[in-house]
């Protein structure tokens, strides 16, 4: 999902990828994909941790990729790295 709210620039981009690599992984999506307490759970992490995520996925590729396209649509949020099973999610903290 991209809209004004939610583009970023390289520098912007660049500067939640290097926070996001301190971050432990706060939410783990396991067997049952994305439910929506765990959706739920990411979204109240987001808003606890400055609007950045860490994130743990399941399954191969291409289901990784779904549920990442799935949670930037659901949550209004943008992944700002992807590394093997884990992303980072980030989206602004409204003020």
């Amino acid at each position: 999902m991209t809209d004004s709210n939610t583009t970023l620039t390289g520098r912007e981009r660049r500067a939640l990828k290097s926070r996001a690599k301190t971050l432990a992984v706060s939410v783990r999506f396991g067997r049952k994909g994305l439910t929506e307490t765990a959706l739920r759970e990411l979204s109240r992490s987001l808003d606890l941790g400055d609007g950045l995520a860490k994130v743990a996925f399941g399954g191969d590729r291409e289901q990784r990729a779904v549920q990442v396209g799935e949670v930037e649509e659901k949550l209004g949020a943008v992944c700002v790295a992807q590394v093997g099973k884990t992303a980072a999610f980030h989206r602004p903290v409204a003020t």
